[in-house]
Parts: C-alpha cells; structure tokens; sequence
C-alpha cells in the first residue's frame, strides 16, 4: 500500500526530522539518489531519481518483522529541489526497483486519463 503524502507530513517523532521533506533535506545525500525509470510514459522521458528509505511506524510494535514502512521521494534530474513523498508499508526486503513502480503507474493513469480526454 503506498499514498502521496505532503511535505509537512509527520514521519517521525523527532524534531528537526520529523516531517517528510525536512527528514529527506537532512539525511539523503547526492549518493543516496538512484536515477530509475518511473514507468513508460507518453508525455516525457519518465526517468526520475528516487530516495527510499525504511523508517519506523508509530503504529507496529517493535520486533513485529512482517511488514515495513518506507518514505520514497522522487525527483526529477533537472530540477532536484521538487520533490514527491510516498509512505509506503511492504515487505521489509523489498528493493528500491520494486518500491517506485506503484508511484511511477499511479502517473500512468492520470496520462492515460488526461490523452483520453483531449481526444474527446
């Protein structure tokens, strides 16, 4: 399950860190980015970097090892300082190429919608 969420969302309970864009401007690095494809597109060349990290949910007790919660933000290449934020919660083993699919189709529909409609 993954949702868009603001950049004023609260993801941790620490200050200084606790909101998903602060979280993302003070922890990931210009390494940590990986450039993926965000799915085919027909608008533009879909190529975007994504950061995704594991963080703790407020919700599940600790030591409870079936299912993970995940911030993933993407980016665009050419303009890094605009940024999209996910929760996500998943499997705890699941790789950053399969955590930016659901992200990258949700895109895919608004496209397909939006050609749709200006066919009409």
């Amino acid at each position: 399950m993954r949702r868009m969420v603001q950049a004023n969302q609260t993801v941790l309970p620490r200050p200084g860190r606790r909101h998903a864009a602060r979280l993302v401007e003070r922890v990931a690095q210009d390494e940590d980015w990986v450039q993926l494809p965000a799915g085919p597109s027909q608008l533009d060349s879909r190529r975007r970097q994504w950061w995704v990290r594991r963080i703790p949910d407020p919700d599940t007790p600790a030591g409870d090892e079936a299912w993970a919660r995940w911030l993933i933000t993407r980016r665009r290449p050419e303009d890094p300082s605009e940024r999209d934020c996910y929760l996500a919660w998943g499997p705890q083993q699941t790789p950053v190429e399969q955590s930016v699919l659901v992200p990258g189709a949700r895109r895919r529909v608004e496209e397909a919608i939006r050609l749709a409609q200006q066919t009409a």
